[in-house]
């Protein structure tokens, strides 16, 4: 449901359980701030966010009137694919074909979310912030969240894994990790190069991938494959009560 630059969001509402809404403007006045805000305490919402223009004059001091949480520094960074990122023959991508995902998924998938703002925010619980990464790794062997799962295995075991999926011919990157005790040995390096090769044997002409701005190993990552930074917005919680 989408009005006066708001939306109540459904899906986090029904997981969450209670009502939360994002707000649609990525720059307001503190005027046209403080309507949404009363209009949305209304409504009964408990949790906005606010994904705000980097450059937006008003955000420092809405954030201080109404304690905001900067939870995230959302960054978009873009690839444009070439020759160059067909290095992994399509028969050498490990994709996971099992539509029930594994303890081992389900444990990389939690990792993943080290620097979520599902995390970060201390309203959240624990619990929670891991039912999200998990869902999100079930829903993507399930197809629903990802066209495939790329894994990389030792032994015999996943040690790490990359999910990814195609849209307007746009490949894009969904939850990227490597277990804790397997860092540090190229893994990530790996897993980004099958999914450049992955894109590239697709069709795609480009590939993005959103990540958290603290995020400093993924974002070397991404960086060190020729990603550059395409956009990037600041991202607040408020909770109303």
């Amino acid at each position: 449901m989408t009005m006066n630059n708001y939306k109540i969001l459904d899906w986090d509402t029904d997981f969450l359980g209670y009502k939360v809404a994002s707000i649609e403007n990525g720059c307001v006045t503190q005027n046209d701030f403080h309507k949404i805000y009363d209009e949305l305490i209304q409504l009964n919402v408990k949790l906005i966010y606010w994904a705000s223009d980097s450059d937006c004059a008003h955000q420092k001091a809405i954030s201080i009137e109404k304690n905001g949480l900067l939870v995230d520094i959302k960054t978009t960074y873009e690839l444009k694919l070439n020759a160059s990122n067909l290095t992994t023959p399509l028969s050498e991508i490990n994709l996971y074909r099992n539509k029930e995902a594994s303890e081992e998924l389900l444990s990389i998938a939690v990792q993943c979310g080290e620097y979520s703002r599902f995390k970060i925010d201390p309203k959240i619980t624990h619990q929670k912030f891991a039912e999200l990464y998990r869902t999100w790794m079930i829903k993507s062997v399930q197809g629903s969240m990802a066209d495939d799962v790329i894994i990389h295995k030792e032994d015999n075991e996943i040690k790490g894994v990359l999910t990814v999926y195609i849209e307007n011919n746009v490949g894009n990157i969904g939850l990227v990790g490597v277990d804790e005790f397997s860092r540090g040995k190229g893994i990530g390096g790996k897993l980004m190069k099958a999914a450049l090769s992955y894109f590239m044997h697709k069709g795609c002409e480009r590939v993005q991938v959103v990540t958290q701005g603290k995020n400093e190993a993924a974002c070397i990552l991404y960086e060190k494959h020729g990603f550059n930074v395409s956009n990037k917005v600041n991202l607040y919680h408020f909770w109303l009560d």
